[in-house]
């Protein structure tokens, strides 16, 4: 986890601006779901990674698949056809 600024901790939980500021959002979130949850346990970090892990395969999925289509098409193809 990035050690960002205690100034800039509040602020980034809710709007983050940099990459080590959004990193830290996600991380804050899970931390506070973990404690909800009743504390560490295996079970509990195993959610969280697998909320981790299907929230990043939406997001490549859904938004960076299509952007990569995009400039495939408008810089031409690298990969050979299958």
């Amino acid at each position: 986890m990035p050690y960002i600024p205690v100034t800039a901790r509040t602020l980034a939980r809710s709007s983050p601006l940099t990459e080590g500021e959004l990193n830290f959002a996600l991380t804050m979130t899970a931390l506070t779901w973990l404690d909800q949850q009743g504390g560490m346990s295996y079970t509990n970090a195993s959610r969280v990674v697998a909320a981790f892990e299907c929230a990043k395969l939406e997001f490549v999925r859904r938004m960076l698949a299509i952007y990569e289509d995009r400039k495939a098409a408008e810089h031409g193809e690298v990969y050979p056809p299958i």
